[in-house]
């Protein structure tokens, strides 16, 4: 079996590329080693620097038989980790039990995508100078890389499968109901695990996050239609800083919500609500399987309780 770690699939979302749709990665010459697990990309609440964590973050692991050749055309499992879309909770996933219990017949790809405050701030002021829904567009990025690309490991681009869990399976439904159902051929068929939804909100009810954030940073210091600009100008560490759970309107006390940041509906990618767009039958009509899991809530505990109050988890 062949493992093939931390390979770009996109550039590097920096500077002038934050909050925008991700773009080809820049032509390299020569051989590049893919031996190690790829950093992963910043969750909510993370400080920095953390190991293991940066940025630049848009990499795909392929784990594939040994024998595997471009005639081989293997089924290929594309797996979209999960973490509530703050974080990336099941990020290096090592794939090579999935090969091995296929009878060395599989190919399987897992990868990172843009979450939080670098994945999914929204704003009108966004939109207008960016792409809305980044990690949404980091994951459909990836598929269109497989489509190209997954020949060359052994997998049949004709043949994909995309599984993901919690967040992961949720952003399943929504690759599912991207553009409105419209059928790209990227995948035949999916499987949800344990799916989760958060709010979903409409861009408008979102602005006061935005709000936040250049306040937070001091880019509110500046002419709202420079906001934006403004942000892509600050490092890493002070955006960062900005990247945590905080009360939504109208309240000030603890517990904080656990999913703060989540994907928009923004008119484009997804059209509506989700479940509206599955109501309506816009989404692609392929096999699909839903499972769930048990204890599937069990890293989020209720908090402690004292004097009636909640108190914020360590």
């Amino acid at each position: 079996m062949c493992a093939f770690l931390g390979m770009r699939f996109a550039a590097a979302p920096l500077g002038r590329l934050r909050w925008r749709a991700p773009v080809e990665p820049p032509r390299t010459e020569g051989i590049e080693k893919a031996t190690r697990f790829p950093p992963i990309c910043p969750g909510i609440g993370m400080g920095y620097p953390s190991y293991g964590v940066d940025e630049d973050c848009l990499f795909v692991n392929v784990w594939t038989p040994s024998d595997a050749t471009p005639k081989s055309k293997l089924p290929v499992w594309v797996f979209i980790q999960g973490g509530g879309y703050v974080a990336l909770a099941n990020a290096n996933w090592n794939g090579a039990e999935v090969v091995e219990k296929s009878d060395h017949n599989i190919v399987m790809v897992n990868f990172n995508y843009r979450v939080g405050l670098w994945g999914f701030l929204a704003s009108e002021r966004v939109k207008a100078n960016g792409d809305l829904n980044a990690g949404l567009l980091d994951q459909r990025m990836l598929l269109h890389w497989v489509k190209a690309h997954i020949a060359s490991f052994g997998g049949d681009p004709d043949h994909v499968v995309i599984h993901g869990a919690s967040a992961g399976a949720g952003s399943v439904a929504m690759q599912m109901a991207a553009h409105g159902g419209r059928d790209d051929k990227l995948f035949v068929g999916a499987v949800s695990e344990s799916l989760f939804f958060p709010a979903q909100p409409f861009v408008s009810e979102l602005e006061y996050q935005f709000d936040r954030v250049v306040w937070q940073t001091g880019c509110n210091r500046v002419s709202p239609s420079k906001q934006i600009d403004c942000l892509r100008k600050k490092d890493f560490a002070t955006l960062q800083e900005a990247n945590f759970a905080q009360p939504f309107p109208g309240r000030s006390q603890p517990p904080m919500p656990l999913f703060y940041w989540t994907p928009c509906i923004d008119g484009d990618f997804l059209q509506d609500l989700p479940y509206t767009l599955f109501k309506k039958g816009k989404f692609v009509d392929i096999p699909v399987l839903f499972g769930t899991d048990t204890d599937g809530m069990s890293s989020y505990p209720p908090p402690p309780h004292k004097n009636n109050e909640r108190l914020i988890p360590p």
